[in-house]
């Protein structure tokens, strides 16, 4: 059974929906494709960082297979493939980037222990209990305005340069639209208000997560802030 990974996109002809989670993939989300079943790639990483046990509760509700590949992982028997590039025969000083940290499995837990953490202060600022009183409809400006941008403090308080994060806001006639997200200057994705908003909690808990799991493997992230929480 084969692992592969890909953007979000490139998985939606396997299924649109996370075999974990049941959410949409999101087209520039990264993701896995294991044993012909997409699933995010935060939520593969949060299926390795599990304790053993929790992992086998966890894990009940997937196919077979899936669980197999899984275990593998787990193990280190298997690893995941990467989409191949081609290299340039030359690269340009100022073009190399930044050598990749690997996190551990307890770093990539605490961070998605953060995320959450984020995602709850976020929705105490924007004074609402749940994601879905944000309503689509207008998505509710001043809310949802209070909720990304606190989203946009929380982060920058885990960063060494909080400037090295910044969160670019689009606007239509109803309200709040797209947030485009570049780290150092470089675009790293989009962020969409969920339509509808019910159940999206732990979308944003997902979107964070690979914002820091990205920034972490950068090396921008306070050290402090990958350590294992307990």
């Amino acid at each position: 059974m084969g692992v592969e990974k890909l953007k979000g996109s490139e998985v939606w002809r396997f299924g649109e929906r996370c075999a974990y989670c049941g959410y949409i993939i999101g087209a520039s989300e990264d993701a896995y494709v294991i044993a012909e079943r997409p699933l995010h790639a935060s939520c593969v990483e949060k299926l390795l960082a599990m304790p053993e046990g929790e992992f086998a509760k966890r894990a009940e509700g997937l196919p077979q297979p899936v669980r197999e590949v899984l275990a593998k992982l787990r193990r280190g028997t298997t690893q995941p493939t990467q989409p191949q590039t081609p290299k340039p025969e030359e690269t340009p000083p100022e073009a190399e980037l930044p050598e990749t940290v690997i996190l551990t499995r307890e770093a990539r837990a605490a961070l998605w222990s953060r995320a959450r953490l984020i995602v709850s202060a976020a929705l105490k600022a924007a004074e609402v209990r749940y994601v879905g009183e944000m309503r689509i409809d207008g998505m509710s400006p001043t809310h949802y305005s209070k909720f990304l941008f606190a989203i946009r403090d929380e982060i920058g308080k885990l960063l060494k340069e909080p400037k090295n994060v910044e969160f670019r806001v689009h606007t239509h006639v109803k309200g709040y639209a797209d947030t485009d997200i570049f780290v150092g200057g470089e675009y790293f994705g989009t962020w969409r208000p969920p339509d509808p908003y019910i159940g999206a909690f732990w979308n944003w808990v997902h979107r964070i997560y690979n914002l820091l799991k990205y920034l972490g493997e950068r090396g921008l992230l306070k050290e402090e802030v990958i350590k294992a929480q307990k």
